[in-house]
This record gives structure tokens, sequence and C-alpha cells, in this order.
């Protein structure tokens, strides 16, 4: 094992096990049953007993109301809440990733039911190696001269500041079903890369078919990224790989997708007698989700005030409105659960602003990227937009959330930086500021990221740190606006043609160990 390879594996099991900490209070409560006591749990012994629903039974009361849906009648009887009620039967809201690729597996393992708390660990573990492994691969093929040391760091970054840690504090079926499909999610993006990168292997574009499609049977909406990211896809091979593979290669990309989404359509229909239901209508909760749909009309009027709230909305706001009494109006039928906003807690997400520009030095100079990096990124960067914005357009906002977009749009960010570093020039002031203000607010950043994960133990210190750094960051918004926008008026690219891979003498963005320009 090298040196470098030693690092790399530290970074991994530095992230596993702290991960493992933190789940394990939830994990000593709930323990390891031989009855289900959860929801996946539940619908676990249900499909082991032949059957789609859960073998929780409804309660005498609840099946005897006229409208078993209406709040005003099921608030007083027993009942499960959000789970989805349907001809006298429980049903669980989303599909079924979760319980084919680790409930169900670990119950015929080992004879007991998982807690859900080591669901989480274990999806949130297997979507860090994938990130992490994007990022190992990408800087070994395009940024030989990133140190090992800032790669590592940045390893870090990517496994703590995701704000991937706040859903280890409520393991319930709604965050399981969200680290399912960013798990799976996550190795759709890698897969992806590796079919911008090598063109033609068959395997590869199978892996990356397979993984995306299945994000859907975690989270429905992702079936967003996959009509954006399988055409994208399917227009690469047909413009890139060799003609003689073009056929298999397509027939590789299409078929999952139409396999896995019948079945998807076909369980739908047995539960709910609709190919387009996961079981969200039939919801037990706060409203009549039979009468609310997902989307309101006049989503357009708040996604402003949506993307605030995602974005900018900072932690010691949390008790004030800050919804202006003439938009009241427009948003009072909005869930609007604790927040913190992306830029507060993981502000480097701002250098996904530079994509445009490296876009137009692309277009002005073919070789400035590499052909791999500008569909990836792009795609990538994309496709976490399109779910951001479907996100931004819901009746209801939540800081869980956040984790079906921000770990992409991080590793974007991070790509972006690595361009600048190797294929930009930039005034040696601005390199000098830079630099310390993207160190010590990835710092902060990873810190916060270890305080939401301790926060399961119950320490009044951890909610002051995470407080007093958010704030931070807070404060410091206008300072990495300024720098990103000094950042993309000041890039150019150098005159001299891109043929070969070198940092440039203006550029040390990045960290203290960034290594010197070869002679």
């Amino acid at each position: 094992m090298t040196k470098s390879g030693n690092g790399r594996l530290l970074v991994i099991a530095v992230v596993i096990l702290s991960y493992a900490i933190f789940a394990l209070p939830s994990i000593a409560v709930n323990g390891f049953t031989k009855t289900p006591q959860a929801f996946y749990q539940s619908l676990t012994e249900g499909f082991l007993s032949g059957q789609l629903n859960m073998t929780i039974k409804p309660s005498a009361g609840l099946l005897k109301l006229t409208n078993p849906y209406d709040p005003a009648q099921n608030a007083h009887v027993p009942r499960s809440d959000d789970a989805s009620f349907y001809h006298g039967k429980y049903y669980l809201y989303f599909g079924p990733l979760p319980v084919l690729t680790f409930f169900l597996p670990f119950k015929l393992l080992t004879g007991l039911y998982a807690p859900q708390s080591l669901a989480i660990v274990f999806f949130s573990s297997l979507a860090f190696i994938f990130n992490f492994l994007v990022l190992i691969k990408i800087r070994q093929k395009f940024f030989p001269t990133i140190s090992e040391l800032q790669l590592n760091f940045l390893g870090l970054l990517l496994g703590f500041a995701n704000n991937l840690l706040y859903v280890f504090l409520r393991p319930n079926f709604y965050e399981i079903a969200i680290i399912s499909a960013y798990c799976f999610m996550s190795m759709a993006v890698y897969f992806l890369y590796e079919v911008f990168s090598n063109d033609g292997k068959l395997r590869t574009v199978l892996a990356f078919a397979i993984c995306l499609s299945l994000t859907v049977a975690g989270r429905p909406h992702f079936a967003l990224a996959v009509l954006f990211l399988i055409p994208i896809t399917a227009f690469f091979i047909t413009k890139y790989a060799p003609k003689e593979k073009r056929s298999w290669l397509l027939f590789s990309l299409l078929m999952p997708v139409l396999l896995i989404g019948s079945t998807l359509a076909l369980y739908n229909y047995l539960r709910f007698d609709s190919i387009f239901e996961f079981g969200r209508s039939y919801q037990l909760g706060i409203h009549d989700f039979r009468y609310d749909p997902i989307i309101r009309p006049n989503f357009y009027c708040t996604m402003v005030l949506q993307l605030y709230y995602y974005f900018i909305q900072p932690i010691f706001l949390y008790s004030l409105h800050p919804i202006p009494a003439v938009m009241w109006g427009l948003v009072q039928d909005t869930t609007y659960e604790d927040t913190i906003g992306i830029f507060t807690t993981t502000p480097i997400v701002f250098m996904v602003l530079l994509l445009p520009k490296l876009l137009l030095l692309n277009s002005k100079n073919n070789n400035y990227m590499p052909k791999q990096l500008l569909w990836f990124s792009t795609a990538t960067t994309i496709t976490a937009l399109i779910v951001l914005f479907f996100l931004a357009s819901l009746r209801s906002i939540a800081q869980r959330y956040e984790i079906d977009f921000l770990p992409y749009l991080i590793i974007c960010a991070i790509l972006n930086l690595w361009l600048l570093q190797q294929y930009t020039v930039y005034p040696r002031l601005l390199a000098k500021i830079a630099q310390p203000f993207l160190f010590a607010t990835c710092v902060i950043s990873i810190l916060i990221g270890i305080n939401f994960g301790m926060l399961a133990y119950r320490l009044s210190v951890n909610v002051i740190l995470l407080s007093a750094m958010t704030n931070v960051l807070f404060l410091l918004i206008p300072g990495f606006l300024l720098l990103t926008y000094c950042m993309i008026r000041s890039t150019h690219s150098e005159t001299a043609a891109m043929t070969s891979v070198r940092v440039t003498d203006g550029l040390k963005i990045g960290w203290p160990d960034a290594q010197k320009n070869p002679a």
C-alpha cells in the first residue's frame, strides 16, 4: 500500500467510523429485534409474508371513519402517522429501495431486523466511498499537481459538510428514503463519470443506468434526474462512442430504465391502482393529501423565498418568521421546518457559479477543459439544479431535502476549484486573499458537520458551537460573493494553447500545501 493510498483509506475510515459513532445513541435505544418495530422493518416482514403492505394492523376506529384521511377525524383514533392507508391496509410512501437493498438482506442473513439508524450508516458510508472515488479518479487523471493532502482534506469536506449528518438526529422512514436515494445517486454519478471517461465500456453504462433508475425507488422525484441524464448520456454515446459499440451501449443504457420503471409502475398499481401513485395521496398526516397537490399552482411566486431558505437562512433566525405580511397569503399553506441555509454550512458551493465562465473559456479555447470534465461537471450540476428547483416548488421546506442535491454541488464546486488552479491565471493579490479564506471556511464547514452528528448525544456545547460557526459563515456570505465575482471577472485562460495539465504562476487558490509550479 502506497503512502497516498494509506491517506485515502484513513479518510474513508475516519468518515465511516464517525457515521457509526453518531448513530450509536439511536442504535442503542432501538437495537436489533426479532419482531418489526418501525415502518421499514414492518414492510420487510410484509415482503417476506408475500404481501406489499406493512404488517401493522389499522385500528378498528380508523377503519370505521367515513373519511380516514381527514385530520379532524383521524386525530381522535389510533393511527400510524405518515403511513399510507388504502383499502384497509397500511403501505409505505416512496418506493421499496431501502427494503430490497438493506433491510431484507439483513433479515435473511441474520434473522434480525436492523435498526433504522444502521441503514442510515450503511447508505451514507457507501455513498461517501463512491463520491470520494470520483474525486480520486478525476484528480489522478486530470490534476496530478493537486497535492495528496489537499485531496484528503477535500474528502473530509465531502464526508462531513453535505448536511448529511442532520438526518442522524431523526432516523425515521423519510430520512432513510432520502439517504437510500442519495446512495444510489452517488453511485450513478460515479458511473456517469466512468461513462464520460471511457466512452465504450458496456458494464459501466449498464451500472450507471441501473443505479440511476433505482434512485426513483427511493425518492420518486429523481425521475426528473433520469429524464435529463439518460438522453444526455445517450447523446454522448452517439457522438463519441465507437460505432461498432453504439447499439449495444444504447441498449444497455435504456433497458434498465424500462425494466425498473415498469417494475415500479406495476408495484404502484398493485398497491394503489395507479402506476404513478407512490402513496403520498393516501398518507395520514396534517392534511388530506388527496386534495393537496404536491406543487402549488402559484409556486413561482414564492420560489425566491424557498431558495432563500435552502441557501441563506441563518440559524439565528429560527425564532423569527422572515416572511413579509404581504406574502403570507401565498405561503400560509406551506410547512416550514427548521432549516439552515447551505451558504451558512458549506459556502464552497459558491464555486459552482464559476461554471458558466469556465464553459465560456472552453468555447474560446477547445483545449481549456478536458471533454470528460466538461460533460461530467455540466451534467452533474444541471441535474442537481433540476432537483433543487423541484424541491423549491413544493409545499414544504426541510433541511433534510438538501441531501438530494447538495453533495453533487460540492463535487462540482471542487472540480471548478481544481480547474482554476490548473488552467487559469489570477492576480497574485487575489490568490493570496482567496487561499486562507477558502481554507478557513472549509474547516468550519467540516466542524459544522461533525457538530450536527454530535447533536445525537444531546450535548449543549454542540448546539452552542453549531450556532456560532453557522452564524460566522452567514456573516461571510458577502465576502464569498465578492470573492466569486472577482474570480469570474479576472479569470482568463493562458494565451498559450492548453495542451497539457500544469499549474500556472498566478494562481494558488486552495491550501498551503499546494505544489509548486513545475520548472
